[in-house]
């Protein structure tokens, strides 16, 4: 008798694996960033994401265009 086995999925992860793929970023990467944009509201001082890619050892235009798909993402919730 097959048995069906349910994975209940988070709908941030959904998002999260989306973007990841749309990035370039890792999974754990846009999950990380994705909360220190949160802790930063929408409009961060300009340096923020930039630092954020520097001491992560992120790239900065990937850090950036996930910022804009996280601002994106929140604003059609």
């Amino acid at each position: 008798m097959a048995s069906a086995y349910y994975v209940q999925s988070n709908p941030d992860d959904q998002v999260n694996r989306c973007l990841a793929s749309q990035t370039g970023l890792t999974l754990r990467q846009v999950e990380f960033l994705r909360r220190e944009f949160s802790k930063h509201g929408r409009n961060p001082m300009p340096e923020m994401l930039e630092i954020l890619a520097v001491e992560n050892g992120f790239e900065e235009n990937k850090v950036k265009n996930l910022f804009n798909l996280h601002i994106a993402h929140n604003t059609n919730e």
